[in-house]
């Protein structure tokens, strides 16, 4: 194979030289193909290089392969260059005398060394790091439009990915799924239906909360939830006449009927605050009165002191409440004041997550 001039040597010392380490790279070739020309850079996709070379110990579990050609298959040549996606050309092993390097062979890639310098001099660094923050086919409408944006853009890069559903949950061993309270589709006169609204929380615990219905829709009614998270607590929040069917609603995965309830602990006009959302945290009625009496969980995250752990005290096991939590504990308080039966709390201990 014709030896090409280098530009410069890639030296490492003798004494750096270890199991499990960088491969010392000079003038040579790889694959009997590739023909070092010169050494770029280092480290992991931050290299534009056209051969890299990753550390022995690194090569055995590494994900950046498997990537490339998942990306490879996805995005076919002639696209990639608009998704700006890095487009995996080879790959193979490679032995040396730190071990064997898993070699992996994009195209060249060079950086618009201009549009990074003002009259000779770079730009600060904001500007080259958030240039062009997502590829094109990813970017989000607040980049589109050129608006101000935050970390929020991630999540629509990764719905853009079109990822596959969450796995189903692992078969019940020994035992059958319990079964939701018998509901009739209709109830007693002047009744409302109280259902188990449940949003997709993967690969997270799911979101619970309480759905009363307005007599004049399903679709159109009260939620009753604590929200918040684990480390910074929850609060006791309702939302009056909310509408699923509204633009900046977000419907739930699951409802689940539990109960038709007497009218007698409901007052609509004052719940569905005469037509109109709000948002609210105080009770107005016997349902809501029931319910308020759980407060909302504090934190539950990182309850171990400094002082504590400085005192040499073994931490002890803290059982993390949240919106599940509440839901189930409220459940008992409305069997307590005679508005639930007895069924419905047992099944919302049953699927707790």
């Amino acid at each position: 194979m014709r030896r090409c001039k280098r530009i410069y040597d890639v030296v490492e010392p003798v004494e750096e030289y270890r199991h499990g380490g960088y491969h010392p790279v000079h003038h040579d070739a790889f694959n009997d193909r590739y023909e070092i020309r010169a050494k770029l850079a280092f480290g992991q996709f931050s290299t534009d290089v056209a051969l890299k070379i990753l550390k022995a110990d690194a090569s055995k579990d590494s994900k950046e392969l498997s990537i490339l050609l998942h990306l490879s298959i996805r995005f076919r040549p002639g696209t990639s260059r608009k998704n700006h996606l890095m487009q995996l050309l080879d790959h193979f092993e490679h032995h040396g005398p730190n071990g064997t390097h898993l070699c992996l062979v994009p195209p060249v890639m060079i950086s618009d060394g201009e549009a990074m310098t003002i009259t000779g001099r770079p730009h600060y660094a904001a500007y080259v790091q958030e240039w062009p923050v997502t590829p094109r086919a990813l970017r989000a409408p607040e980049l589109i439009r050129q608006n101000a944006w935050d970390a929020s853009i991630d999540i629509w890069t990764l719905g853009c990915l079109n990822l596959p559903p969450p796995p189903p949950p692992p078969p019940l061993i020994g035992k059958t799924a319990p079964k939701p309270p018998s509901v009739a589709s209709e109830g007693p006169a002047g009744a409302y239906l109280v259902e188990l609204l449940i949003f997709n929380g993967w690969p997270f615990k799911d979101h619970w909360a309480y759905w009363v219905r307005s007599h004049s829709h399903p679709d159109i009614g009260v939620q009753l939830h604590a929200t918040g998270d684990v480390r910074n607590g929850f609060v006791f929040q309702i939302k009056r006449n909310y509408d699923f069917h509204d633009k900046n609603s977000e419907c739930p995965s699951t409802r689940i009927p539990l109960q038709w309830i007497d009218g007698k602990f409901f007052d609509e006009r004052a719940m569905m605050n005469n037509g109109v959302f709000t948002l609210d945290d105080v009770p107005i009625c016997g349902f809501e009165a029931s319910v308020y009496k759980v407060k909302a969980p504090e934190k539950s995250l990182n309850t171990v002191t400094e002082t504590a752990i400085a005192e040499g005290q073994k931490g002890q096991k803290v059982n993390q409440r949240n919106c599940q939590t509440w839901i189930v504990e409220s459940a008992d308080q409305l069997v307590r004041d005679s508005i639930f039966n007895q069924e419905v709390a047992t099944y919302l201990h049953a699927i707790e997550q």
